[in-house]
């Protein structure tokens, strides 16, 4: 099973390699998921386990972010790059999470948007790990659920 130490080390180790940048634990930062800037990626397990992996950034992390990925400032980065970075975030932290699963799962393609949208194909309460990368608010929710025996 994925566990909240799991999520702290994963998220920590990607900002890290990426942004050469620790994250620290935050209070909840409500406001990012009504924050029309910010930006949201989901990726979603399937097979033996089923369930999903989000990803949310403020749009200043997200500039910063890809800014450090593609060596480029943060001003200087286009839409379509931020929107990959974020995309790519969560497909890496989406498949360090399966590969922590039994069984075998797949992994999609990662999908991003202006909101966090509930994951009705996922059962479960999300675990939900606020963080501060850069000073600016980062989220991660992990929503797992085992496939009933058939």
């Amino acid at each position: 099973m994925v566990t909240t130490e799991d999520i702290d080390y994963l998220t920590n180790f990607i900002a890290e390699s990426f942004l050469s940048a620790a994250v620290e634990h935050c209070p909840p930062c409500e406001g990012l998921y009504h924050d029309q800037r910010a930006l949201f990626a989901r990726v979603r397990i399937s097979g033996t386990w089923s369930g999903s992996v989000t990803i949310g950034f403020s749009e200043t992390l997200a500039r910063i972010a890809a800014g450090a990925v593609f060596h480029l400032t943060p001003e200087a980065v286009s839409s379509a790059d931020v929107v990959d970075l974020v995309g790519e975030f969560a497909n890496i932290l989406g498949g360090n999470v399966k590969s922590l699963l039994t069984g075998h799962s797949y992994l999609s393609l990662p999908t991003v948007s202006a909101k966090a949208t509930p994951d009705s194909l996922a059962m479960g309460e999300p675990m939900e790990r606020w963080f501060r990368c850069c000073g600016e608010p980062l989220v991660v929710l992990v929503r797992l659920a085992q496939h009933a025996a058939a």
